[in-house]
């Protein structure tokens, strides 16, 4: 069965997925995937019992009669004046391209997250890679997470910190990029807590989680140092490398406009 997919974003995430250095591909999915799990960590027992704990699924792709992908585990809200672009598309079209792409790729990488009482967060996930077309499938090689990469506090009205051991991820990426300016505005961001939404529905057996406007300013700020972390190797992006190079370097004027930004995941008990 041919999963139907935007022909920009196929071909664009086809060599970011495939392509890309796999160290530093790694790390930088890690950490984005990581800073939207939540669980928490504090001493008062009505946090420890609330009911963002437990293991959450990620749902399979939906699709429509023609099967063109309609939803899943990934939503988006991008609003800004028609203006406002990242390379060539306006930031009005990413939104139905990324819960396209994401809703296919995140099953065959990620197949649930525990959000622990003890305020550790353990992912069953695959590195096996990713189909997508529809036509190849691969199967996934599934592995639990360490426990220590991350943790988390409520702060109530649906909010929590995120506190991730970034000298732990770095480590066990292995990568030897030149990161350290990445590194040094990470740390500078975490060090207080990333902070992360979620929303419970459905008698709490889904939840919402995502990151705002705010946050998303923030780490747009980094997307000129991360291009610069790109190698200019045609083996490693092909001619794609300059093309993810612009729209790393475009993000931080995109946000200046933007007047509503959510992304996250969609998650089922």
């Amino acid at each position: 069965m041919e999963t139907i997919i935007s022909w920009e974003i196929f071909l664009l995430t086809k060599y970011v997925f495939l392509s890309m250095k796999k160290n530093l591909f790694f790390l930088f999915a890690l950490i984005c995937s990581m800073s939207l799990f939540t669980a928490c960590s504090d001493d008062d027992d009505d946090k420890i019992k609330d009911p963002v704990i437990g293991t959450w699924k990620v749902p399979a792709v939906e699709l429509d009669e023609n099967n063109s992908v309609i939803g899943g585990s990934v939503f988006m809200t991008w609003e800004a004046p028609e203006d406002t672009y990242l390379l060539f598309l306006p930031v009005s079209a990413i939104p139905s391209l990324a819960i396209q792409m994401g809703s296919v790729i995140l099953p065959q990488v990620l197949q649930d997250v525990t959000l622990s009482a003890d305020g550790n967060i353990v992912a069953t996930y695959s590195s096996a890679g990713i189909d997508l077309s529809g036509e190849k499938p691969i199967t996934p090689v599934w592995e639990t997470s360490p426990a220590d990469y991350a943790t988390f506090k409520l702060q109530g009205n649906g909010k929590m910190l995120l506190f991730l051991n970034l000298e732990k991820i770095i480590a066990d990426a292995n990568t030897k990029a030149d990161i350290t300016t990445v590194i040094s505005q990470l740390l500078e961001l975490v060090k207080n807590g990333i902070p992360v939404n979620y929303a419970l529905s459905n008698n709490n057996e889904e939840v919402k989680i995502f990151i705002d406007k705010e946050l998303m300013t923030t780490i747009a700020a980094m997307g000129p140092a991360i291009a610069e972390l790109i190698p200019d190797d045609p083996d490693a992006l092909g001619s794609f490398g300059p093309m993810i190079k612009a729209i790393l370097g475009d993000l931080p004027t995109a946000m200046s406009k933007t007047t509503k930004f959510e992304l996250g995941l969609n998650l089922k008990k």
